[in-house]
């Protein structure tokens, strides 16, 4: 009896296991979409303190995709909110800055008709996402060493 009784119990299991098993559609990985969000935890105060200072370009990826060559341009963030941007080679131009409501980093470049560029900040770099003739832009910018004394930039 008890042998009837385990065989039973085995039986109705593996139909419970099995119905719960049924073929579930797959999806495309091009139907999933993921989407980020970076919180900054850092007061105005702080980002303004943090902002300050040179960086340099580190990276750029055009399309999502690296390995683009590109040239080390420089910002300078001075703490009255004015600063200088550098492009390689190139001539420096006016800028000003100031801490965005959402704790970005908004340059307004003076000299090139009063362009904005807003920058996050994430992990330690400031990065850039635009919209240009060769496709989607993402700079990463990275805090440069003062080259005579070897301490972060002020």
């Amino acid at each position: 009896m008890k042998r009837y009784f385990c065989m039973t119990a085995v039986i109705l299991m593996a139909m419970l296991t099995a119905a719960g098993c049924g073929n579930a559609a797959k999806k495309e990985a091009s139907d999933v979409k993921v989407s980020v969000e970076s919180v900054n935890k850092l007061s105005d105060e702080e980002l303004h303190s943090l902002f300050q200072g040179t960086w340099e370009t580190s990276v750029v990826f055009i399309n999502n995709q690296d390995g683009i060559k590109f040239d080390i341009d420089r910002y300078v963030f001075k703490e009255d909110g004015t600063g200088t941007f550098t492009p390689y080679g190139g001539k420096t131009e006016m800028l000003s800055w100031t801490v965005s409501p959402d704790g970005d980093l908004e340059v307004l470049f003076e000299e090139k008709g009063e362009k904005v560029r807003v920058f996050e900040y994430i992990s330690g770099n400031l990065v850039s996402l635009e919209k240009e003739d060769a496709g989607m832009v993402e700079t990463h910018l990275v805090k440069a060493e003062e080259q005579n004394t070897g301490k972060a930039a002020k």
